[in-house]
């Protein structure tokens, strides 16, 4: 079989089905099954005759960065961790280059975390890996040990060159990400925001300048909730999306909401009661 053309099909096919599509519930049930059968159609045009490692190339990567956690023993527990303040100790970047099942492996982080930690209950950890546009940098938060705040550092995909773009002693800096224009979005707990419950402080969204020496400057606070606003990402569009945790008595929710890049016109994108007009 022809798997390209069979692929275009089922996009045509899709395209037919939506002017018939009757209601939103209709269109969200033929968009899983579409997505379903492309699926399995590129599982079996991936994995025909070539081998994984080819399969990896053809991808175009050429390195992958990605957080290594030590997991806990008899951790049955299915829920997000949204608050920094529960981590796991000795978590860190890693680089794979080549893409491969057999590319070498480097622990970008372990010597910030770990070195000079004789306990292991002492080590540091780092999270939220972010590559800038050019594929040069990344970009991550971190904790050099137990006692220390998460901090947002940024360094060369290869290692080298770490800068530490924030020292923030009140609060914690986490989820960074690189804005098209050159500033930075992350969320933070330093406005000291106590949540509904006055058990914690609120992470929220905050933008901030680049100054020369790549450290953030001119750092303001662009969402409010007494809930959590978490893990941003740049839309096509420019906007940002981002999961906002809205939690006061029987509700307890995690839709996802869009603004502008500068906090303005929040709105909710999907999630509980998703207005049909939001799209």
């Amino acid at each position: 079989m022809d798997w390209p053309v069979f692929r275009q099909k089922i996009l045509a096919g899709k395209t037919a089905m939506l002017r018939h599509t009757r209601s939103h519930t209709d269109w969200i049930r033929i968009k899983c099954y579409v997505w379903l059968i492309l699926f399995v159609v590129q599982l079996f045009t991936g994995c025909g005759e070539a081998p994984p490692d080819s399969i990896l190339a053809k991808a175009g990567q050429s390195a992958v960065i990605f957080v290594k956690e030590n997991s806990r023993a008899n951790n049955n527990n299915n829920a997000m961790k949204s608050n920094r303040d529960e981590f796991y100790a000795g978590s860190d970047l890693f680089l794979l280059s080549p893409v491969s099942l057999t590319g070498e492996l480097t622990n970008l982080t372990e010597k910030y975390t770990r070195e000079g930690k004789n306990d292991p209950r002492d080590f540091g950890a780092a999270a939220d890996p972010e590559i800038s546009f050019d594929g040069k940098k990344v970009l991550f938060s971190m904790k050099i040990s137990r006692q220390s705040r998460w901090q947002l550092y940024e360094m060369n995909i290869d290692g080298s060159d770490l800068v530490q773009l924030t020292s923030q002693s009140d609060g914690d800096d986490m989820d960074p990400i690189y804005l098209p224009n050159g500033q930075i979005l992350f969320a933070s707990t330093r406005a000291g925001i106590v949540d509904e419950y006055e058990r914690r402080h609120s992470p929220l969204l905050h933008v901030a300048d680049r100054a020369a020496d790549g450290r953030l400057t001119n750092i303001r606070q662009i969402s409010f909730n007494q809930s959590h606003d978490t893990n941003p990402i740049v839309h096509s569009s420019g906007k940002i999306i981002y999961s906002r945790w809205e939690h006061l008595g029987d509700p307890n929710k995690f839709p996802l909401f869009v603004m502008n890049p500068d906090g303005t016109r929040p709105f909710v994108m999907y999630g509980n009661h998703t207005p049909r007009e939001s799209g």
